[in-house]
């Protein structure tokens, strides 16, 4: 077998070398060169049986894509439908007490209830026009500052309905 080994040429050492190199690179990985030709021949042959699912799961992202932008688009015009929700519901309270305002001047007495309602929306339609000053809000100023004066004092008589 010395003689064997003796009598190789370059050419056939380069052979063994590499004949001994594949064999090895089946069952090894190297830890900075990482030769497997098994992985990488099992992953052309995985791509090529799931080319037609790689293909569906890109459509499926690309629609995904689609249908998040519809979703976005849907929860904007839903937060533009909250605001304007919101302020219908504050023209609502200004128009209570606008009203009640109204009914005072008229003497119309009113239950504490009623009265407290009505203090509440006062509140409320401030709090709102202090957050968004681009809301009109010269309405109901002396009506509900003739009103917290009124309440004070029937508060003070207790002279509720």
């Amino acid at each position: 077998m010395l003689e064997a080994i003796q009598n190789l040429t370059v050419g056939d050492i380069v052979k063994w070398l590499f004949i001994i190199g594949g064999f090895l690179s089946t069952f090894l990985e190297f830890s900075k060169i990482k030769v497997n030709p098994w992985s990488a021949l099992f992953r052309l042959i995985g791509k090529a049986i799931n080319k037609e699912v790689l293909e569906q799961i890109g459509e499926v992202k690309s629609e995904q894509g689609k249908l998040k932008a519809e979703v976005d688009g849907l929860r904007e015009k839903m937060d533009a439908n909250e605001v304007t929700r919101q302020e219908e519901k504050i023209v609502e309270a200004r128009i209570r007490i606008l009203r009640f305002g109204d009914e005072c001047r008229e003497h119309v007495r009113h239950s504490k209830e009623h009265w407290d309602q009505t203090m509440r929306d006062i509140t409320q339609y401030e709090k709102y026009c202090d957050a968004h000053p681009e809301f009109e809000n010269n309405v109901t100023v002396e009506t509900s500052k003739y009103l917290k004066e009124l309440y004070h004092k029937c508060m003070v008589e207790n002279d509720f309905l």
